[in-house]
């Protein structure tokens, strides 16, 4: 029987539950959106035999935005050498990412999907400042150039 790729060692830093401050920037989500301070939560776990890290996020509701979940799935392709990340959301998003790995204290992530609509590309960070604060970035281009959508500062 396969084992579990070594390398998904690398997320064990993210294991546990994590409360957000979260910023969705004025237009992050659609013309005219008005910039967004929320509290969020994201919940790190392995599954599926350890093949994968799951990750469930949460976004609760505020005046200005609606509540919003999302789940993504992270792994390692030992074909390709390549982190792998897919991400699905209440809104119907769809995105699916890769990875070098970390590089120092930061991973970045890029890849394609959908959002609102629209196709784009996709680029994310996840950068660890400690063993129980990390801080990620989501920036998209649905074809103007690379915008950010939204920033999380996660502590244990």
């Amino acid at each position: 029987m396969p084992a579990p790729a070594p390398e998904l060692a690398t997320f064990k830093i993210f294991d546990g539950n994590w409360k957000c401050d979260s910023k969705f920037p004025a237009g992050s989500m659609g013309p005219g959106s008005p910039e967004v301070l929320t509290k969020s939560g994201v919940k790190f776990k392995k599954a599926l035999g350890g093949f994968w890290i799951v990750g469930d996020f949460a976004v609760k509701k505020s005046k200005a935005m609606p509540a919003m979940n999302a789940t993504f799935y992270m792994g390692y392709d030992t074909g390709s050498k390549k982190f792998i990340l897919a991400q699905m959301d209440s809104m119907g998003s769809f995105l699916t990412e890769t990875s070098a790995g970390f590089q120092g204290d930061t991973i970045t992530w890029a890849g394609e999907g959908y959002m609102m609509g629209q196709k784009l590309k996709i680029r994310e960070k996840m950068i660890k400042k400690s063993d129980k604060e990390v801080v990620h970035t989501m920036e998209a281009d649905m074809g103007k150039g690379f915008m950010v959508m939204g920033e999380d500062t996660c502590k244990k």
